[in-house]
């Protein structure tokens, strides 16, 4: 992740999986993968769209659903 690990909120459902998909989706993208990196983006601007995200991100959207990492992956899946 562009963060780094971030120990502090390690295990506390609060890490927002964000950097990571998208360094994936890059990644995919660099190998050719593109069909593949383009559902990981639609999935992910989806969910956000719709309103679901982790803390640091709900606490600047109106109606924002806050969700644990867990439970915003599982929703970004929902949508692939």
């Amino acid at each position: 992740a562009t963060h780094g690990t971030a120990p502090e909120i390690a295990g506390k459902g609060v890490a927002n999986p964000c950097s990571l998909l998208l360094s994936g989706v890059m990644m995919l993208d660099y190998i050719g993968w593109s069909e593949a990196a383009n559902a990981i983006t639609e999935a992910l601007e989806k969910t956000i769209e719709e309103g679901f995200a982790t803390p640091d991100l709900t606490h600047n959207m109106t109606n924002g659903k806050t969700l644990s990492t867990d439970d915003f992956v599982s929703e970004i899946i929902k949508r692939l």
